[in-house]
């Protein structure tokens, strides 16, 4: 149901299960959480691919596994260990790396709501997005009611989230949740052009600003005082002072044979 493979630093999660339009099941979240927990202790990956299989991103929760709940305590649903559909919020909020969709294709519910933990997403031009849920007389999930919000506004989230809408590339990039459209057979070689720009990047680097970037909301002087605190931490690192060694040693070589200071 879920392939997992890494190459180049690169960890590509596919939804591979076609004849279902990638339908998740319990068994495909649990699959998910493990492979985005094994990219996030994987020192050997720095960025994460998700894309869907055939002509689908992925169409959310298979409906039939609904049925199971109709006796479900709440409680006992929304514990994390008890679910994996629940624990696979977690795993996202966890992942310290950089996550890229590449929505080929329709995304549904689950594949809706996904979108909002990825720090970039790619669509293609003949994909869409649906938040379903006011029509399947449930409510969002994921943390998509305070996620989308904060991404365009309690207007726009109100009318997509209680209107049960379908959002276009067009809509979805003119919101600002999708960063590019790409024609559907040019979408994962531009997504994985992206994957490698930021697996070349300092890997501490990268994560310590997604955290900075994912922070809750704060007073700016608070969001001002942490980044200095974490660029402190960051110069301290060998990597960074091994870079700006090479970096003025290679301006002395230059002022050296009269190429000037800067």
């Amino acid at each position: 149901m879920i392939r997992y493979e890494v190459a180049d630093s690169i960890a590509t999660i596919t939804f591979d299960r076609v004849k279902s339009l990638n339908a998740m099941t319990e068994v495909g979240y649990a699959e998910m959480r493990d492979c985005l927990r094994s990219a996030q202790a994987d020192p050997h990956v720095h960025v994460v691919v998700i894309t869907g299989a055939g002509r689908s991103f992925c169409a959310g929760s298979d409906v039939e596994e609904f049925l199971n709940y109709a006796d479900i305590d709440p409680e006992e649903f929304a514990n994390p260990a008890n679910s994996a559909a629940v624990d696979i919020v977690f795993a996202l909020m966890e992942l310290e790396k950089p996550l890229i969709a590449a929505v080929n294709g329709i995304a549904v519910g689950f594949g809706a709501t996904l979108l909002l933990h990825c720090d970039l997403v790619f669509i293609a031009t003949t994909a869409s997005v649906t938040f379903p849920f006011t029509d399947l007389g449930v409510v969002p999930e994921l943390g998509s009611t305070q996620l989308l919000a904060n991404a365009v506004g309690s207007q726009h989230a109100a009318r997509i989230l209680l209107g049960s809408e379908t959002l276009t590339a067009t809509e979805m990039l003119g919101l600002g949740l999708a960063v590019e459209i790409t024609e559907s057979d040019e979408l994962l070689a531009r997504v994985m052009q992206q994957a490698r720009t930021l697996a070349g990047k300092s890997l501490g680097s990268i994560m310590a600003s997604k955290r900075l970037l994912k922070r809750n909301a704060e007073p700016l002087p608070n969001r001002v005082l942490q980044e200095f605190r974490i660029l402190a931490e960051r110069l301290r690192a060998d990597e960074v002072q091994s870079g700006f060694r090479v970096f003025v040693k290679q301006k002395n070589a230059r002022k050296e044979n009269g190429g000037g200071a800067d």
